[in-house]
């Protein structure tokens, strides 16, 4: 962990300071629980707003049973809800964000991607341009992993050839869902009333669920992917895509 630490900061300019200098022992498998939520017929996100970081689109709690009463009352607010589990968290700097202990299992190549992208946070956040934080955090992340991988295991190494797998079924996951905001995105410019719009919203989800357990093998090497077909899928859970991935390669050009 210290030589990603230092790859991060030597090689990609990163904020030197006490990040992940520390080791936390925690008795579950991540961090927080982090709540979010959406209108259900169009993609307008519900947003909070805090000091320092200003408005997101998100709110994080250390005990799951709070995010979920917290989901609940926007539930009653007709609003499509979803709760996540999150394995890290960036302090902006503030704090010295830790390890933790479940994180000694991860794969290289995921280590590296976690503690780049929330590394990169500590290095550069904008307030109230949480689009532009999370987009550029993941692209970094992302790529920076890859470089570290490249000079740490070479591109011919096992240990590549895993993170090249596992970043081709993200890819293909990515698209398929970007794919499908498309089209909910259509519907609800489309000038439908809302009950319309909420019967076809259902129907395109369930079709999307339907072809995508179809063709499961064909656009993925892994099996991380398939609980997809049946989750409980709404526009909070799509926003985060809209959230973490726009769809374009402007970071990347």
């Amino acid at each position: 962990m210290a030589d990603i630490r230092s790859f991060a900061i030597r090689e990609l300019g990163l904020e030197e300071n006490r990040n992940y200098t520390r080791y936390v022992e925690l008795d579950r498998d991540y961090l927080a629980a982090v709540v979010s939520a959406s209108h259900r017929d169009s993609f307008r996100r519900h947003e909070w707003r805090f000091p320092i970081v200003g408005t997101v689109p998100y709110k994080g709690f250390f005990d799951e049973e709070d995010a979920r009463e917290e989901a609940e009352k926007l539930k009653a607010r007709d609003l499509d809800v979803w709760v996540r589990r999150v394995d890290a968290f960036s302090t902006l700097g503030w704090f010295s964000d830790p390890l933790y202990s479940y994180m000694t299992g991860y794969p290289s190549h995921r280590l590296a991607e976690l503690l780049i992208h929330e590394g990169f946070h500590a290095t550069v956040f904008l307030k109230n341009r949480v689009q532009f934080n999370e987009e550029l955090a993941e692209f970094v992340g992302r790529e920076g992993a890859r470089l570290y991988m490249e000079k740490t295991f070479s591109r011919e190494s096992a240990e590549y050839r895993v993170m090249e797998d596992a970043a081709a079924d993200a890819d293909a996951y990515i698209a398929f869902v970007q794919g499908l905001i498309v089209r909910l995105g259509e519907l609800y410019s489309g000038g439908a009333g809302r009950d319309e719009i909420l019967r076809r919203k259902e129907e395109i989800i369930r079709a999307a669920q339907a072809e995508f357990a179809e063709t499961y093998e064909n656009r993925f090497r892994g099996g991380g992917y398939r609980g997809f077909a049946r989750l409980q899928v709404n526009n909070a859970y799509l926003e985060l895509f809209r959230l973490y991935h726009d769809g374009s390669a402007f970071f990347r050009d």
